[in-house]
C-alpha cells in the first residue's frame, strides 16, 4: 500500500490529509495549536482516532510518545553523525535514514515493514510512504508524523541560528 502526505505550506495549525494511490483521502492529521511540543492526532475521515503523537519536551534528543491501539510506545532519535536513526524499542522497530534525511527504512526485527521518501523540491513537506502490510499502517504513519516534526524543528532551529549571526 502506498500513502501520500502533503502538508499545506501556510497553516496556523498542523492540519493535513493523507491520500492513497487513487488520491482518495484515507486519514487526516490535526495538531493542537497551543501546546508545549508537538501533539498530533491521526484520525480516519469519520474522526476516529487511530494514533496520537506527542513530543516529550526537555529531552537531549527528540523523543515522542506514540499511542496506537491504546498502547503507548516511545520513539527516540538516536545519536548519530551522518545518517538519522530512530528506535521504537517496545515494538522492536528501528528507523534508518539516508545522509540527506529524505529516505527512510522502517524495520521490525530486522525486516523491512515500510519505506519513506521525502520530496526534495517541494514548497511544503511531501512524503510517499510504502507500507508492506496493511496492519502496520497506523504505527508507520505515526512514525512518519514524528520524524517530520523532528525535521521541521531542526529546519526552524537552523534558520533561527543563521538569523542570529
Amino acid at each position: 500500500m502506498k500513502l501520500y502526505i502533503k502538508q499545506k505550506l501556510f497553516s496556523f495549525k498542523d492540519r493535513f490529509t493523507i491520500k492513497d494511490e487513487n488520491e482518495v483521502d484515507v486519514l487526516q492529521v490535526e495538531g493542537k495549536v497551543f501546546s508545549f511540543g508537538k501533539q498530533l492526532s491521526v484520525q480516519t475521515m469519520d474522526l476516529q482516532q487511530v494514533a496520537y503523537v506527542k513530543q516529550k519536551v526537555l529531552n537531549f534528543l527528540p523523543t515522542f510518545e506514540i499511542t496506537v491501539n491504546d498502547e503507548v510506545h516511545v520513539l527516540k532519535k538516536q545519536f548519530t553523525f551522518f545518517k538519522p536513526a530512530y528506535t521504537l524499542p517496545s515494538l522492536n522497530i528501528r528507523i534508518e535514514g539516508n545522509f540527506t534525511a529524505h529516505q527512510y527504512t522502517i524495520l521490525r526485527d530486522g525486516l523491512v515493514i515500510a519505506n519513506i521518501s521525502k520530496a526534495f523540491f517541494s514548497f511544503a513537506d511531501s512524503y510517499e510512504v510504502e507500507i508492506l502490510e496493511d496492519k502496520d499502517m497506523n504505527i508507520v504513519i505515526a512514525i512518519v508524523i514524528a520524524i517530520d516534526a523532528v525535521l521541521s524543528m531542526e529546519r526552524s532551529s537552523h534558520v533561527n541560528t543563521n538569523n542570529n549571526r
